[in-house]
């Protein structure tokens, strides 16, 4: 008998149960839930599988799956007592993961299990460098999913709720921009509404707001068309202009939308006689601020940028700009620090933050003559560098400064070259204060933080490269030389159609290698190999001794840029590298009759 329920539920049809009675009893769809985590940033990771409506049923199959480039499986526990006998097996197919689970009752005695009760743990080792998401979902593969009642016939509309399990750090926040304009002289002005960043999403809502003292509503445009559903209602709360706007999805499809799109333009009838400047900005009030992601959940760190509207006379408000370095290949980096609209300022103070895991501070520059007197102070908090700034004009004469002047640069030194990271204004230690002309605090100041990505660093052997923009389709190439060519599936590549591109084998000769994603048809930053080796010791040193490099797979060779930081190391035997650096303090010393040969540059 048990043989015939296992043939059973294995087969992909089940044969109807056919009521003779005219009594029809119905019932709630057994559901079955897979957990989720967030900020992942250990080393492993537990997963439970509940369930909702486990009432009289025989038997359960079926597969759950995730992307085997973030999360390999570690184990699974003991399932709960009602599942005595449910069988597991794990195995792996290309980049997915897969668990494959069986169960039906020994004695075939139908089951029923409270609602939220665990049947069971996945715990998944989290590969090192993973970063963005995994989905960790139910499938039909390898083996089908099925569910059979007291009476081993087919259980209908039974509800899989899936899983999502995210990565500590490189995520990059959607953001979402309100236009300005300047000299407004007509009757009506049209703002837009931007983005960058929106990739997989099903949700957005939220509330824009303005001064109706010097703007009322006129109209809002025809939205994007991935935003097809989106309802706006304008409306006074508080004095203010309000335009709220809810998106869902309608068909649960997430959506991208290329950065800088218009998802929509609002236009304003100017009140006669408005002056000076007012701006508009993303607002809670009436309706929240929030954004789903491609399973519904809320999604953080959201950055709102507020715009403003000057009618003739007036300025647009100061905005501070921290730049983004892509790419970068170096111990070291700069980041300038521009301005647009430093018009008639008599003071400037704040603070500058970043990731002090990543970089660490290593200068500051001299700032551009008109801010002579700025003073810094570089410290750091809780694993947060900080710069604190603070310039006011000495002889009280407001100054202004041309856009896109840079009014000073910060030196970093690289810690972690991987991934992504933050540079933000914040508050901290030094709060962020603008005056104009009169000594007065000035509203609306506009703070732009700035992003670093780094070039893969590496000995030979294993690395990865995560993209810096996401969408819902990724392509991986590679140049080595004759252009861009995608990348597929092979003992050196793997997840080359995910956000992450893992490199396995990788031999030094790849050294200059470029990678690129095309994600939904526009392209990341551009990733380059470097092969280098660092000396490890304070003393005399042998230069083939193994265990006195970083890299201890194998020597440097002529794709290798080495790097002697201490000690004085001995060269027995003539050998050829990329390029040589030796800090101060370090020697080199090569045995006579010995060669040392550099072909490139450091």
């Amino acid at each position: 008998m048990i043989k015939k329920i296992l043939q059973f539920i294995l087969c992909s049809a089940f044969v109807c149960l056919l009521w003779s009675s005219n009594v029809c009893f119905a019932a709630e769809a057994p559901e079955f839930t897979i957990g989720s985590a967030q900020n992942v940033s250990t080393n492993s990771v537990v997963i439970p599988v509940t369930t909702k409506n486990f009432v009289q049923l025989m038997a359960w199959q079926g597969s759950i799956n995730w992307d085997n480039s973030k999360l390999t499986f570690e184990s699974v526990s003991a399932p709960v007592s009602q599942l005595s006998g449910m069988q597991f097996n794990p195995s792996v197919s290309g980049s997915d993961g897969r668990l494959s689970f069986i169960w039906v009752d020994n004695n075939l005695s139908p089951k029923s299990i409270a609602d939220s009760t665990t049947l069971f743990t996945i715990t998944f080792n989290v590969v090192a460098g993973a970063s963005g998401f995994s989905d960790v979902i139910f499938s039909n593969s390898p083996t089908q999913l099925l569910v059979s009642d007291s009476n081993n016939s087919a259980v209908k509309n039974v509800v899989y709720n899936n899983g999502l399990i995210k990565m500590a750090g490189n995520f990059i926040s959607p953001e979402f921009f309100i236009g300005s304009a300047i000299n407004v002289s007509t009757a009506q002005v049209v703002i837009p509404v931007t983005t960058k960043n929106f990739g997989q999403l099903l949700g957005w809502q939220g509330s824009l707001a303005w001064d109706t003292a010097k703007l009322t509503y006129a109209g809002v445009s025809a939205p994007h068309s991935q935003l097809s559903g989106i309802q706006f209602n304008p409306s006074i709360t508080g004095g203010k202009g309000v335009l709220s706007f809810v998106w869902a999805e309608n068909n649960a499809t997430p959506q991208t939308i290329n950065d800088n799109d218009i998802l929509f333009s609002i236009t304003l009838n100017v009140v006669n006689g408005a002056r000076g400047s007012t701006d508009i900005s993303f607002s809670d009030t009436p309706t929240k601020l929030l954004v789903s992601d491609a399973h519904r959940e809320p999604v953080n760190n959201i950055i709102y940028h507020k715009g403003n509207i000057a009618f003739p006379g007036a300025q647009l408000p100061p905005e501070f700009i921290i730049g983004s370095v892509y790419n970068v290949t170096t111990s070291t980096f700069v980041v300038p620090v521009t301005a647009k609209n430093f018009t008639d300022l008599s003071g400037w103070q704040g603070s500058v933050n970043w990731d002090n895991s990543k970089i660490t501070f290593a200068s500051v520059s001299t700032p551009i003559a008109k801010l002579n007197e700025m003073m810094f102070n570089a410290s750091s908090s809780g694993g947060v560098g900080r710069l604190g700034f603070v310039w006011a004009n000495g002889n009280s004469v407001p100054q202004t400064i041309p856009d896109s002047t840079v009014l000073f640069s910060i030196t970093f030194n690289v810690l972690s070259n991987t991934g992504i990271t933050d540079i933000n204004f914040t508050n901290s230690p030094t709060s962020l204060l603008v005056s104009d002309a009169n000594a007065a605090a000035m509203n609306s100041v506009v703070y732009t933080k700035g992003s670093i990505t780094f070039s893969t660093e590496l000995c030979s052997g294993e690395t990865t490269i995560t993209s810096n923009i996401t969408g819902i389709s990724y392509q991986w190439q590679v140049n080595t030389g004759n252009g861009f060519t995608n990348l597929s599936e092979n003992a050196n590549y793997r997840g080359t159609n995910t956000i992450t591109l893992h490199l396995l084998n990788v031999p030094s000769a790849w050294s200059g290698y470029q990678y690129r994603c095309v994600v939904n048809g526009s392209y990341s930053s551009v990733y380059s190999l470097r092969f280098r080796d660092y000396i490890n010791g304070n003393s005399t040193i042998n230069w083939e001794d193994l265990a006195n490099w970083s890299c201890i797979q194998k020597l440097p060779d002529a794709n290798t840029d080495v790097i002697i930081t201490n000690g004085t190391v001995l060269l027995n035997f003539s050998t050829t590298v990329k390029s040589i650096q030796i800090s101060p303090g370090a020697n080199l010393i090569i045995q006579p009759g010995q060669n040392l040969t550099i072909v490139g540059k450091q």
